[in-house]
């Protein structure tokens, strides 16, 4: 079952989250399960949100490639993760 994933994390910057993606580089080599991604930032930090085939796909992709490389990157602490089920979804324009 598709899930809607909600990430919080203290500390992360945009500038950060952009050396992240070049190290991750979930765009060159998308991993499986991956729908969608959008990521927000504010004083507080990171909030990342996600669609993925499932809780178990993303919970691989968070352990094998993004937390090797934050810790490459430098950023502090670990994301909150939270997990809805999808009932829908609508991604017009993409």
């Amino acid at each position: 079952m598709a899930v809607v994933a909600h990430a919080v994390w203290p500390g992360f910057t945009a500038e950060q989250y952009e050396q992240l993606r070049d190290v991750v580089g979930w765009e060159r080599e998308v991993p499986p399960g991956s729908i969608h991604h959008a990521a927000s930032f504010g004083p507080e930090g990171a909030n990342l949100f996600d669609v993925w085939e499932s809780e178990e796909a993303l919970q691989r992709f968070i352990e094998e490639r993004v937390m090797p490389g934050a810790e490459r990157v430098g950023i502090p602490g670990q994301p909150e993760v939270r997990f809805y089920p999808v009932h829908a979804l609508f991604t017009p324009g993409l």
